[in-house]
């Protein structure tokens, strides 16, 4: 396993983490909106078992990883951003020391709130 897979990286308003088991639910929620699929080599409908299977295969994956986008708390202009879900990075065809492929990345919130409120930072 690379040491990538463990790395939290944090900006002032962002913490970019290792996604976890528990962050499907909120994936498969994002990749059923149609703003979100449109972009991407989603399958219109896709069933949880898929985004589940798709998260397995990719951990799985040496050359792939998984990232969850959260927001900061006191994030300005955002109440309640603290922790926050916001969105997903998927990394692949990954070679050690020269590339990774973006495989998927996207942002799913808005200013009225983000799809999921479930805290991404324990």
């Amino acid at each position: 396993m690379n040491n990538v897979n463990s790395k939290t990286i944090e900006t002032e308003r962002l913490v970019i983490r290792p996604s976890r088991w528990d962050d499907t639910d909120t994936f498969y929620e994002w990749e059923l909106l149609p703003e979100v699929t449109k972009f991407f080599s989603i399958r219109d409908n896709q069933s949880k078992e898929d985004v589940v299977r798709k998260y397995v295969a990719d951990s799985d994956d040496p050359k792939a990883r998984q990232f969850t986008i959260c927001l900061k708390a006191g994030t300005p202009g955002i109440p309640e951003a603290g922790g926050r879900m916001i969105g997903r990075i998927v990394l692949a065809d990954i070679e050690d020391e020269w590339k990774a492929e973006i495989w998927r990345i996207y942002i799913r919130h808005s200013e009225a709130g983000a799809s999921e409120k479930k805290p991404c930072l324990p």
